[in-house]
């Protein structure tokens, strides 16, 4: 045990990881740091309906490049890229900033949806210079490290977002996230030149660009509970999604809290997420018969907050909304690593991420819409019945394969 605590730090004894994690980290955080300020100033420029276009601007670009993001992004001399990435990301900051100052939602719109490709592209090429810059017995040691800076960013970055939102404006939150990137440029000139080793080029020019998320697809549907899972991710990430974009009116109507303290819901879904990471160490797994439940609890949980007319009632059930999805995502996860062979993992991961990503567009292009047509209640009705109508159609012929015992021969080795 001792070992295992002695070697889990060993990565940052290499400076080039350092960099890496420095870097990468900043980066990270400057993304979550201007999640609540970018909504306000949607909020500033086209009201509700303009929250519904920047979410739509924050999340469209990633859905589309993430499936190609890693064959874009690994190409060429890759620190020299991730560097030209966040060197773009800070002018666009800058462009974001300026246009929020002069009310143009159009250009907001557009600096928007180019930050977010690049992001898409930034990811993947992060990730990969990890086996170039640490021995092979460290980087799962340095994988859980570059997981827990981007996991904690999701906590850290939009918490700090919401509570300099309270004494700042959010063009200057935005000009911040600038300068993380620019600071995230500098750290990564510590890594050193990375070029893309040959075989790597031979197996990027060799493949389709939706080959590895349609294997994904395939890997994720062979089982009935991983099935089952990928719904409930898209159903619930789309739900919160479109509960980010009436945030504000919920904040005003609900809270009685000014737009610039819109932040402190973000706050809410922090503390809802720290519970349910808590819970997951607590059970690292779970049984079948989980999942659909959860099927059930988030819809049932969005309906109940975005119809909520009590302070007091909105706040407790947020947290728990969000405990629920944080936790049910863990355990599926954890499902998807133990019940998939392992060339296949990265794929099948790959698809649930995008499942979670494409939720986060219907749900931003649903609540844009329905923000300017219908009552908020309304919509929020709808979308229950949506979500339960689609679980029984998309997710019926899996249940009888939830609550099968799982034979022997079907768990892993490392499991049996």
């Amino acid at each position: 045990m001792i070992q295992g605590v002695r070697t889990r730090w060993l990565p940052f004894r290499y400076p080039a990881f350092r960099a890496l994690f420095l870097g990468g980290g900043l980066s990270w955080w400057g993304d979550f740091l201007t999640i609540p300020a970018l909504l306000v100033v949607g909020y500033e420029l086209g009201g509700q309906a303009g929250v519904g276009w920047v979410t739509i601007a924050s999340t469209v670009p990633m859905m589309v490049l993430l499936p190609i993001g890693g064959r874009l992004g690994d190409r060429g001399e890759r620190r020299r890229r991730l560097i030209a990435l966040d060197l773009i990301r800070a002018a666009l900051a800058a462009v974001v900033a300026g246009s929020a100052v002069r009310g143009g939602l159009p250009v907001v719109l557009v600096a928007v949806a180019l930050g977010r490709s690049a992001t898409a592209l930034y990811n993947p090429g992060w990730r990969r210079l990890l086996p170039a810059v640490l021995p092979a017995t460290l980087v799962p040691d340095g994988s859980s490290l570059l997981t827990a800076v981007g996991d904690g960013a999701i906590l850290t970055g939009a918490g700090a977002g919401a509570l300099l939102l309270l004494m700042l404006h959010a063009q200057v939150l935005i000009a911040l996230d600038g300068l993380t990137f620019l600071a995230s440029a500098v750290c990564l000139l510590g890594v050193g030149p990375q070029p893309t080793p040959e075989a790597d080029a031979s197996r990027i020019r060799g493949s389709g660009v939706l080959a590895p998320l349609a294997d994904g697809f395939r890997w994720i549907t062979r089982d009935p509970v991983t099935r089952l899972f990928a719904w409930s991710m898209w159903c619930g990430v789309a739900g919160l999604t479109a509960l980010r974009v009436y945030f504000v009116d919920i904040a005003h109507h609900v809270l009685g809290l000014p737009t610039d303290a819109v932040g402190i819901l973000y706050l809410c879904v922090g503390a809802g997420s720290v519970l349910g990471s808590v819970g997951s160490v607590w059970r690292a797994r779970a049984p079948g018969w989980v999942f659909v439940g959860a099927l059930a609890l988030a819809p049932l949980g969005i309906l109940l907050v975005g119809t909520a007319e009590g302070a007091v009632a909105a706040v407790l059930l947020l947290v728990g909304l969000a405990g629920v999805q944080t936790l049910s995502e863990a355990w599926g996860y954890t499902r998807v690593q133990t019940r998939t062979p392992d060339h296949g993992v990265g794929r099948a991961m790959g698809a649930i991420l995008w499942c979670a990503v494409a939720g986060q567009a219907v749900g931003a292009l649903a609540a844009a819409w329905a923000s300017t047509h219908i009552h908020r209640s309304t919509f929020f009705l709808a979308w229950f019945a949506f979500s339960l109508v689609g679980a029984v159609l998309i997710v019926t012929p899996s249940i009888v394969g939830v609550f099968r015992p799982v034979a022997p021969r079907e768990l892993p080795a490392a499991l049996e």
